[in-house]
């Protein structure tokens, strides 16, 4: 068996490396310390009457003081998680009005054409909720 150290030379010790991992490890798990309990908010998003096809809802907060959240929207539906507090809705709903190739490879894959259903994401102050911690239910029919 042969080793790249000289007679007499020890090996690199592995207990620094060992250290900054352990150090990484529990700065992660502090990372969320501190916050309190969140809050997960879920509802449906419809239009006429009829669920949202697809879409984006964002949750920020009213005062500019913590994380942004969202979700997408599928078939009306959507579920975050938040922080609990005042926050600022904003959302965005599509519906599929086709398919097309893209224009630089006739031969790829169909994507879809989507038409915006709402004129703006800004719901402005309609769109200021509370969410308390644990669970929340908002709805939204235009």
């Amino acid at each position: 068996m042969s080793s790249d150290l000289a007679a007499g030379d020890r090996p690199p010790p592995c207990w620094p490396i060992a250290a900054g991992w352990l150090i990484t490890i529990a700065a992660i798990a502090a990372g969320g310390c501190g916050r309190g309990p969140g809050a997960t908010v879920e509802g449906l998003v419809t239009i006429g009457g009829k669920p949202v096809e697809t879409g984006y809802i964002r949750f920020a907060p009213a005062a500019d003081d913590g994380p942004t959240a969202g979700s997408t929207i599928d078939q009306g539906r959507y579920r975050a998680a938040v922080a609990p507090g005042r926050v600022q809705v904003s959302l965005q709903g599509y519906k599929k009005v086709g398919e097309e190739r893209p224009g630089y490879d006739p031969t790829g894959p169909l994507i879809p054409i989507m038409k915006p259903l709402l004129p703006s994401d800004d719901l402005g102050p309609a769109g200021v909720k509370s969410l308390n911690a644990g669970r929340n239910t908002l709805d939204f029919a235009f």
